[in-house]
């Protein structure tokens, strides 16, 4: 399965008149006393700008913007520059022992500076990385070391013992590197609406990442995980004091 991406933007200018191949978005600062957005002419086309990324990226097996013919012009109001921005993917071979087809996938914001005198470039911005190539994990391996680590869940306001544990109908494995990844799974479970003093029986999708010593180790060590999405059932109105109490159930 291809792990789940999320896309960047990385730092073209597009020129007017001819320069550029597609339209430039100029962010409005919010900022009233902020100087006028400068012009993106000058700036190199979508082919000059992949030319220049080649030439500086040895090992690639593609180079390619990550949304063709479109950039924007920022304002940073932390130094008060203007930025052009355009987003890039890189493919290379990840080199991981074991697994000699996977390969690395980079995605980043390639930063470009107005002087006063005109756009160059400033630097590259990584921004999030994948791999491709690497077998996803065994299902049940994971939702074993999920089901073992209770107390993880206490971060999305359980209150009560999760229950039917499984892997989401699109976990969207997320490969760190070959001894780390990343997954949605689904529990159902009593949740605590503190705002709403209320007791929610719920479906959730939740996101962790595990980790292993080497690619033939056992998985370890789930992180806290982060809730996705949640899909409640039914509710039921409950006082601050009986919360408290479903809470400390949920350990």
């Amino acid at each position: 399965m291809r792990p789940i991406l999320v896309f960047a933007f990385f730092g073209l200018v597009l020129g007017l008149g001819g320069c550029g191949s597609g339209d430039v978005e100029v962010k409005t600062p919010d900022d009233p006393k902020a100087t006028a957005a400068p012009t993106s002419a000058g700036v190199p086309t979508d082919d000059e700008l992949l030319e220049f990324m080649r030439e500086r990226i040895d090992g690639e097996i593609s180079v390619e913007l990550s949304d063709a013919g479109a950039g924007e012009i920022v304002r940073s109001g932390r130094d008060l520059t203007w930025y052009y921005q355009r987003g890039y993917i890189v493919k290379r071979p990840a080199q991981i022992e074991g697994f000699d087809d996977a390969v690395l996938e980079v995605g980043g914001l390639s930063l470009w500076i107005y002087d006063g005198a005109g756009w160059r470039f400033q630097k590259d911005l990584v921004s999030w990385n994948t791999y491709e190539g690497i077998p996803d994990p065994d299902s049940d391996d994971l939702l074993e070391l999920v089901q073992g680590s209770p107390l993880n869940y206490m971060p999305v306001n359980l209150g009560g013992k999760p229950d039917n544990f499984r892997l989401a109908d699109k976990p969207n494995f997320e490969w760190h590197n070959a001894k780390s990844v990343s997954f949605n799974y689904v529990i159902d479970a009593p949740q605590i609406d503190w705002p709403g003093q209320k007791l929610d029986q719920a479906t959730l999708t939740l996101r962790t990442r595990v980790y292993r010593d080497d690619v033939d180790s056992p998985w370890r060590d789930p992180i806290t995980p982060e809730q996705i999405d949640v899909t409640v059932h039914s509710s039921e109105a409950k006082t601050p004091q009986e919360l408290s109490g479903y809470s400390q159930q949920a350990h």
